[in-house]
Formats: structure tokens, sequence, C-alpha cells
């Protein structure tokens, strides 16, 4: 086998061998970011909840006020109500966009 021969065999080899590797860690990664899902998430909450001090200090107002049970009651409740309004706004936005759909070429400057 000729030099030639010899270098290019041996470099569809390592080719194949890295995109092999490749695909494990891709694969590594995903399962990687799918574990720190959590952790963003939580990472998140404690950014927004210390970006706005007054929203702090009215939750623990509430609770000094009203004790946890109350608290909690309301809380949950509170949360459910803005779930539902964000569900019905996005609902009502997908209907608008469906009866009244943007003119081609409107997207350029969004």
């Amino acid at each position: 086998m000729s030099r030639v021969a010899e270098l290019r065999a041996r470099r569809e080899g390592l080719l194949t061998r890295s995109a092999a590797l490749r695909a494990e860690m891709a694969d590594h990664g995903y399962q990687l970011e799918e574990a720190m899902t959590p952790v963003d998430r939580g990472v998140n909450l404690i950014r927004t909840v210390s970006s706005k001090p007054v929203m702090v200090a009215a939750g623990a107002s509430l609770l000094f006020a009203l004790g946890p049970r109350r608290t909690l009651g309301w809380v949950s409740r509170g949360l459910f109500y803005v779930s539902l309004a964000r569900r019905a706004f996005g609902f009502l936005a997908e209907r608008r966009a469906r009866q009244h759909p943007a003119p081609p070429g409107s997207d350029l400057f969004v």
C-alpha cells in the first residue's frame, strides 16, 4: 500500500471517529441541558425576585398580615387567574391573527 493510500485510509478512519464523537458529545450535551433546566428556572426566578424588591416586600407584608395559610390561598388563586388571563389573551391574539392575517412583507420591520 502506498503512503498516499495509507494516509487516505487513516484520514477516513479519523473522520468517521470524529463524527461518532461529535454525535456522542451532542447527546451528552442534550442530557446535561435537560438536567440543568430546573437550575436555570431557579436562577431566573431568583433574578426576577431580586430585581423587584417592592414585590418581595409586598409578599412579606402579606405573609405577615394574613398568615401563611391564607397567603398561600390568595397566591394560588392569583396565579390561577393570571394563568387564565394569559391563556385567554393568547387565544384571542391567535384568533385575531387567523381572522386578519398580516399582509406579505409586513414582518420585515418587526
